[in-house]
């Protein structure tokens, strides 16, 4: 269910709670050996790596978006400068 959770594309994704899930494992001392406990360490850093460049990737996204906005912007204003220049130069 970790695994599932965590799938980077996944529609059902969720990384919190991939982690809980981890996190109640690892809380768990009840038959895990020295492997399984280093294998869930491993994965519990995967997981928070990708939800790290999940958010990492958002915010970038989230700042293209607005320099878009500011350069569509600007395009308006000097298309507007240009038309009344024409205007005042006939």
């Amino acid at each position: 269910l970790v695994l599932l959770l965590s799938l980077p594309r996944a529609p059902f994704k969720d990384y919190d709670r991939s982690l809980t899930l981890l996190k109640e494992q690892l809380n768990n001392p009840i038959g895990q050996d020295s492997t399984l406990k280093d294998f869930l360490f491993f994965l519990s850093s995967f997981i928070q790596e990708l939800k790290s460049q999940n958010e990492q990737y958002r915010e970038e996204k989230k700042q293209r978006e607005i320099l878009q906005q500011k350069l569509e912007e600007l395009k308006t204003i000097e298309k507007k400068l240009l038309e009344r220049d024409n205007k005042k130069s006939p």
